[in-house]
């Protein structure tokens, strides 16, 4: 599994305190194991006391916009630490969100 970790936020002690992570991962319906996974995932963070919001899409072009809109629904929600599977990575390096 390959994750992106980031963080919207240069102080650690805010990412800590604020206890929000967001999980924007493919959704499985093409390779099962990231549905394992983002359970895994959600489940181990929450028991850490994380609030976690899990976002998912399709591996497919369409997706990967979705993963965009996701990632910038989960920053305006508030989300400081974000972890990411990408779809298309160039795609979201290309929106200049991160």
């Amino acid at each position: 599994m390959a994750l992106t970790v980031c963080s919207c936020d240069n102080s650690d002690d805010a990412n800590v305190e604020n206890g929000k992570v967001a999980l924007i991962l493919p959704s499985g319906k093409m390779v099962s194991r990231w549905a394992i996974d983002a359970n895994y995932l959600k489940k181990s963070l929450k028991s850490y006391e994380y609030d976690v919001q899990l976002f998912t899409a399709d591996e497919d072009e369409a997706g990967a916009d979705k993963q965009v809109q996701q990632i910038k629904e989960a920053i305006k929600a508030g989300y400081y630490n974000i972890v990411i599977t990408p779809i298309d990575y160039e795609k979201i390096n290309k929106s200049g969100i991160l």
